[in-house]
C-alpha cells in the first residue's frame, strides 16, 4: 500500500484525491471506520483510497460533499480524475492487466496485444506516430505478455473481428506467422478466441475496441484510443461494457468455425 508521503497530487489526479480525502478525516477528526461507515464501504476500501490505490467514486464524492459542505469539492475532483486521455490510465490497466484472473477483449482492428508476435507488433509500432522508441515499446509489450506465464494464467477470452485477421500487418508472412501463433492459442486451456465475422453486419463492436478485467484489484474496462485510451472504474459503467461484451459474444463464430476462419486467413497469407 503506498504510503502518503509517496503520494504525487501534483500528477496524479488520484493521488490528488487520495491526499484531499485523508486532509478532510482529519480536519473533521473522523476516523476510517467512520468515513466508511458514512460510505456504507469497508474501513479496508477508505483506507485503499486513500492509498491511491482505488478510486473514489462518484456517489460517494458526493456523500463526503454533503457530510462536509463542500459544495461539489470531491465531485469536481472525481469529474476531473475521469476526463478522457488521462496519460496515467494505460499504466493502471498494466497494473489490472497483470494481476487480473480474467480478461476478455474485443479487437476490431488488430490482434490483441498479449497475443502479438514480436514481428508483428514491431511492425505496427514503426507506423505509429506515438512510439519513439520501438525497442522499448516492444519490451514493454512483451513484458505484458508475461502474465501469460504464470502458474496460474488469466483465462483469456478473445473475441476479433474478422478484417483483423485479414490485413497483412508487416507483409504476408509476418501476419501468417502471426496467425498461426493465434491459432496455436485458441488451443490454451484458459484461451477462447471467437470470432466475429464480417458477415454479421451492424453490432456494438463497431464502436471500437475495448477490454474488460477481473482480478484481486478489482474490475475495470480499457477502451482503446490514438495516442492513450480510458479506464473505466466505476461500477456502473463497467456493468454497460460487460453488457456490450456479452451481446459481441452472442454474435461471434463458435470455437470450431473462428478456429476455421483463423485457418483460411492463414491460407490467404501464402
Amino acid at each position: 500500500m503506498t504510503r502518503a508521503d509517496e503520494l504525487d497530487p501534483d500528477h496524479n489526479p488520484k493521488h490528488w484525491i487520495a491526499t484531499n480525502l485523508r486532509l478532510f478525516r482529519i480536519t473533521y477528526n473522523m476516523t476510517g471506520v467512520e468515513v466508511a461507515r458514512l460510505l456504507g464501504i469497508t474501513k479496508s476500501q477508505v483506507s485503499n483510497i486513500e492509498a491511491g490505490d482505488a478510486n473514489l467514486q462518484m456517489k460517494h464524492a458526493e456523500i463526503l460533499d454533503e457530510r462536509w459542505n463542500t459544495r461539489g469539492h470531491f465531485a469536481r475532483l472525481v469529474r476531473f480524475r475521469d476526463r478522457p486521455h488521462d496519460p496515467d490510465w494505460y499504466h493502471e490497466f498494466t497494473r489490472y492487466e497483470q494481476s487480473a484472473d480474467r480478461i476478455e477483449a474485443y479487437s476490431a482492428l488488430l490482434v490483441p496485444g498479449l497475443l502479438q508476435t514480436e514481428a508483428y507488433m514491431t511492425a505496427l509500432f514503426q507506423v505509429s506516430t506515438a512510439v519513439t522508441d520501438i525497442d522499448r515499446a516492444v519490451r514493454e509489450r512483451l513484458d505484458r505478455q508475461r502474465v501469460l506465464c504464470r502458474e496460474k494464467p488469466p483465462e483469456l477470452r478473445i473475441l476479433i473481428k474478422e478484417s483483423a485477421l485479414l490485413d497483412p500487418v508487416g507483409g504476408p508472412e509476418v501476419m501468417r506467422r502471426q496467425l498461426l501463433l493465434l491459432l496455436e492459442a485458441s488451443q490454451w486451456k484458459n484461451v477462447i478466441i471467437r470470432v466475429v465475422a464480417r458477415g454479421t453486419g451492424a453490432h456494438l463492436g463497431l464502436d471500437g475496441s475495448f477490454q474488460l478485467l477481473q482480478g484481486p484489484k478489482g474490475n475495470c474496462a480499457y477502451t482503446e484510443a490514438v495516442g492513450g485510451g480510458r479506464l473505466i472504474e466505476d461500477p456502473e459503467k463497467v456493468a454497460e461494457y460487460r453488457l456490450r461484451y456479452d451481446r459481441l459474444n452472442a454474435d461471434a463464430q463458435p470455437r470450431a468455425v473462428s478456429e476455421r476462419l483463423i485457418r483460411e486467413a492463414i491460407e490467404s497469407m501464402k
